[in-house]
C-alpha cells in the first residue's frame, strides 16, 4: 500500500468523524432545546410529565454517549451491558 493511500483513507476516516461528531452536537443541541423548552412548563401539574421525559432524555443522551465516545452499543432494556458500561 502507497504513502497516498494511506493518506486517503486517513483524510476519508476523518470527514467520518466529522460526521459523527456534527450529529453528537446535533443531539446536544436538541437535548438542550427539548430541556429549555420543559423547564418553562408549569411544574406544579406536571411533575410525573417532566420526571419521566427528563429521565428518557437523560437515559437517550448516555446512550448516544457510549455509543459516540466508547463506541458501546447498547440495546433499549440491556441492563448487563448498562452495568457494565457505567463502571
Amino acid at each position: 500500500m502507497r504513502n497516498t493511500d494511506i493518506q486517503a483513507d486517513f483524510r476519508v476516516f476523518g470527514e467520518e468523524f466529522k460526521h459523527i461528531g456534527d450529529s453528537f452536537n446535533g443531539i446536544n443541541r436538541k437535548f438542550d432545546k427539548v430541556n429549555t423548552e420543559l423547564s418553562t412548563v408549569d411544574t406544579l401539574n406536571a411533575d410525573q410529565f417532566l420526571d419521566r421525559a427528563a429521565s428518557e432524555a437523560l437515559d437517550r443522551m448516555n446512550r448516544a454517549k457510549n455509543i459516540f465516545i466508547r463506541g458501546v452499543v447498547e440495546l433499549p432494556g440491556d441492563s448487563n451491558t448498562k452495568k457494565e458500561n457505567d463502571k
